[in-house]
């Protein structure tokens, strides 16, 4: 009889030591599903990016404009009519709240110009404040003296900051985001940085590091918590096994118990 019941108890310890590393499998890749992928893919800069539309709005007279004078047969600005452009989407949430997206330019000559486009979405469900920072972390020859940008709202044409980056440097600009029924706004934004024609050549090997910083206000109050997105079949799945995991534990461990009282009992 004792001899049964070791076998037993040695049977369940193996069964507990299975599922033991099963429900830690289970946790770990909940875990990783959950919250490690995400900061990597943040990390590593492996983001959404859309294609940025061409707005057409139609003006008071009936006729196609943009909006800011311009005829409504005109591309968006820095739009090309065969190859739209793509825009990273910079998403902001409860516990996501900023964004920041390295510039950097060097070796322009008067002239020349660069365009980038941002895909601001919110998920909020009251009004929220987005502010946008220019911060020239690094320059040699004062090229943010001759470095002219603007920040434009792609579809409305209203301009959000304007100057050199010396005279936006460390400046806040703000535009309210207000709230809507479908609790989320996406708002793209034009970024244009150029050099006057009228600028001398002194400036060709020069260069200069900023970083575009992009936030709401008061951090994450307003924002709801984030989106779900992609399939939660795997979570799901993982949540029963640590969970059935668990509850066979207990129960291997409750009948293991018990079989250890039984065989003192018998020894007695």
């Amino acid at each position: 009889m004792g001899k049964n019941l070791n076998k037993k108890s040695s049977v369940l310890k193996i069964l507990i030591i299975v599922l033991s590393v099963l429900l830690a499998i289970s946790l770990s890749l909940l875990v990783g599903v959950k919250y490690v992928l995400p900061a990597i893919s943040s990390w590593l800069g492996d983001e959404t990016t859309v294609t940025v539309p061409n707005y057409i709005t139609p003006s008071v007279d009936g006729d196609a404009s943009n909006g800011d004078g311009t005829s409504g047969n005109q591309q968006l600005a820095g739009v090309s009519s065969t190859v739209q452009p793509t825009a990273p989407v910079l998403e902001f949430y409860q516990g996501n709240a900023e964004h920041n997206r390295r510039f950097e330019v060097r070796n322009m000559v008067p002239g020349d110009k660069e365009v980038r486009y941002y895909d601001i979405r919110a998920h909020h469900s009251k009004d929220v404040t987005l502010v946008f920072r220019g911060v020239v972390t690094e320059q040699t020859r004062n090229l943010g003296d001759v470095l002219d940008v603007v920040v434009t709202n792609a579809e409305t044409g209203a301009v959000l900051c304007e100057g050199t980056f010396n005279e936006i440097h460390e400046i806040e600009f703000r535009t309210v985001l207000p709230a809507n029924s479908d609790k989320v706004t996406d708002t793209f934004y034009k970024v244009e940085v150029s050099m006057d024609t009228s600028v001398g050549n002194d400036y060709q090997v020069a260069r200069l590091l900023a970083d575009l910083q992009w936030y709401i206000d008061e951090g994450s109050e307003g924002l709801d918590p984030p989106p779900q997105t992609g399939d939660s079949t795997q979570i799901v799945l993982w949540v029963v096994i640590a969970g059935s995991a668990m509850l066979l534990i207990f129960i291997l461990l409750f009948t293991r118990r018990k079989n250890e009282e039984e065989e003192a009992e018998t020894d007695e």
